[in-house]
């Protein structure tokens, strides 16, 4: 499994996406009622930022919505809980190791 850290865990207050590239995809990680999460830095409707300078996503507990068109995902899971989009979001595993924050894929 390919792994990248996305930080220390005292780097996520509440509402805090913080973006990492692993294996040329980009990845946002956040927090959530102290569980950790990462999606594709991608909405599927029409493919714009989530997270960054140039995203459109804004944070609401578990569930994150593209300000640009209102399509929303859970970010547990990456399910569509508002369209219009109807692909689901790309979910990546996390796991902490003491204090550090690893995002994977297999």
């Amino acid at each position: 499994m390919s792994t990248v850290s996305a930080g220390k865990t005292d780097e996520f207050a509440p509402g805090v996406m913080k973006v990492v590239e692993l294996e040329g995809t980009e990845v946002v990680v956040t927090q959530y009622d102290g569980t950790f999460y990462a999606f594709v830095n991608e909405c599927t409707h029409q493919n714009v930022k989530l997270a960054g300078p140039e995203g459109f996503g804004e944070l609401r507990g578990r569930r994150i919505t593209c300000a640009l068109h209102d399509s929303s995902f859970d970010i547990k899971n990456g399910r569509v809980t508002g369209g219009p989009a109807y692909e689901p979001l790309q979910i990546f595993q996390v796991r902490v190791e003491g204090d550090e924050v690893l995002v994977g894929k297999d």
